[in-house]
């Protein structure tokens, strides 16, 4: 992807830990930016290239929070960010849209992909009436940090149901589903609906492509990636 333009500065107004591995950052928002839940923006960071984020939280919060993964190829942009504590950020860019066909809804989510999912379950839940079905795939246990956030939506909302998926940890306990995703799919251990239904599906594009090849063509009536 091509970064748009940046023209809008923010401030680092602070860092929220989620264990070792994710942080969320908290910036300032800019007057007259506005977004809807499952949107990203691009934010550039000193003379560094901008990057894409999908924000996290609702849009009536004065604040703007990103969800990012702590890997080894980002860890000298988010020191300069930190160092610098301000930055620029694009206007907000359509990704995700909550579906209004009223039809049961399947979202899928590999890693920080949970962070715009979860912004439109945290909005929309409430209001609308047919199942919904999170698959949210991690490499590790400890790495599911909305794992608190997913068990209290799923405790108010029975229309809601969520399942985590742990891939790569041997010592993850026993009672949790265990694998990836795109092969559970085939072998018919994650439960779809029996009709049409809405896709939702957010994380690597090697596990998004995998995962809408596994699912049945003729059965999904919308699909966003």
């Amino acid at each position: 992807m091509t970064p748009p333009n940046c023209p809008l500065e923010i401030q680092l107004l602070s860092v929220k830990p989620y264990g070792d591995d994710v942080i969320e950052l908290h910036l300032s928002r800019p007057d007259g930016f506005q977004w809807r839940a499952g949107d990203y923006l691009w934010l550039a960071s000193a003379d560094s290239p901008a990057k894409p984020f999908s924000i996290a939280n609702l849009p009536a919060d004065a604040e703007i929070h990103l969800q990012i993964a702590r890997i080894a190829t980002i860890e000298d942009w988010l020191t300069q960010l930190m160092t610098h504590q301000s930055g620029h950020i694009s206007e907000a860019i359509t990704q995700f849209h909550w579906s209004t066909s009223e039809l049961p809804m399947v979202l899928f989510a590999g890693g920080t992909g949970i962070t715009p999912l979860m912004a439109l379950l945290q909005q929309h839940l409430a209001t609308h009436s047919a199942s919904v079905t999170l698959y949210w795939g991690v490499r590790q246990e400890k790495l599911a940090y909305l794992r608190a956030e997913l068990d209290h939506l799923q405790q108010q909302h029975d229309h809601f149901h969520y399942q985590l998926i742990i891939s790569a940890d041997v010592e993850a306990r026993p009672d949790l589903k265990q694998g990836l995703m795109p092969d559970l799919l085939r072998q018919a251990q994650l439960p779809l609906p029996d009709g049409q239904f809405d896709v939702l599906i957010c994380g690597p594009w090697a596990m998004v492509n995998a995962i809408h090849e596994a699912l049945p063509e003729a059965r999904i009536h919308s699909l966003q990636t």
